[in-house]
């Protein structure tokens, strides 16, 4: 087991990636799909909000520019700069935004969850199945420590901040 962890620190991060992706089951390698869509969505609502910034700051100093149109409505829209209009669009955004990545936090910090539950579940299968004698010689508290430990490193280490 002590060997393995020597190995494993010399890897860099993209083949940890490498290595972990091939052990994932189907139902989390589709979890991860659907995690990357949300992620997806996440920054398209992230760029309109920014993207809605300057209207509004125009429309709270009452400029009459044309880049309120430019930058927010496209031009089969006309609000004729509607100041109403515009904060309820930038309000929308900004709700809709921080909800969505709310919940992209804490749908990453699930999935992350549940993957270390499954590479724990994975190698203590396997140290259950080794042969009697080996078992003998091994403790089992070096056993449970070591897991828990690399388990939690890759899981806040590797996977949350992903």
């Amino acid at each position: 087991m002590i060997e393995n962890n020597s190995k494993f620190k010399q890897k860099s991060t993209f083949y940890i990636l490498i290595d972990l992706w091939k052990r994932l089951s189907k139902k989390r390698k589709f979890q991860i799909y659907l995690l990357s869509i949300l992620i997806f969505i996440s920054s398209i609502l992230e760029i309109l909000t920014l993207a809605s910034v300057i209207p509004f700051i125009y429309t709270l100093i009452g400029s009459n520019n044309n880049i309120i149109n430019f930058v927010l409505i496209p031009s089969g829209l006309n609000f004729d700069n509607n100041p109403k209009m515009i904060s309820l669009i930038f309000s929308f955004f900004i709700i809709s935004s921080s909800t969505i990545r709310i919940f992209n936090i804490w749908a990453n910090g699930q999935l992350s969850g549940r993957i270390g539950t499954d590479l724990s579940y994975e190698i203590f299968n396997n140290i259950l199945y080794e042969k009697y004698e080996k078992q003998l010689q091994i403790k089992s508290s070096d056993i449970i420590s070591t897991v828990t430990n690399d388990v939690s490193r890759v899981v806040y280490g590797v996977l949350n901040p992903l």
